[in-house]
């Protein structure tokens, strides 16, 4: 069996590669339920990385824990940042990035 990757940067591409890959043999996998909107009509199992970490669990009988979607990944991310610039008394004049809308990001990336 050969494992081929496909990546897109917005659903509204799913529906060419729906098209280019019409009646063979592939299962899809999406980032989010949302994605799947911009699927054509489809008798095909459309996963989710959650999904496919749901039907591991449940096949190995484990416990299943709740993931964190993006959103939720920023507000922790923003809440430890505000915590460890007020704990650690850091100058945020000093270092003027810590305090930007955007480091946020930068540092839930790296």
């Amino acid at each position: 069996m050969t494992l081929k990757t496909r990546s897109y940067n917005h659903g509204s591409e799913l529906s060419r590669m729906a098209r280019e890959y019409s009646g063979r043999e592939i299962r899809i996998v999406l980032p989010s339920k949302k994605d799947a909107l911009y699927w054509p009509e489809t008798s095909r199992k459309l996963w989710t990385w959650e999904d496919i970490y749901t039907d591991i669990c449940i096949a190995g009988k484990l416990e299943t824990r709740k993931t964190l979607s993006p959103p939720d990944h920023m507000l922790i991310i923003r809440s430890i940042l505000r915590e460890v610039i007020r704990d650690c008394d850091i100058d945020t004049k000093t270092w003027p990035g810590i305090a930007r809308a955007g480091f946020p990001e930068i540092l839930s990336t790296d």
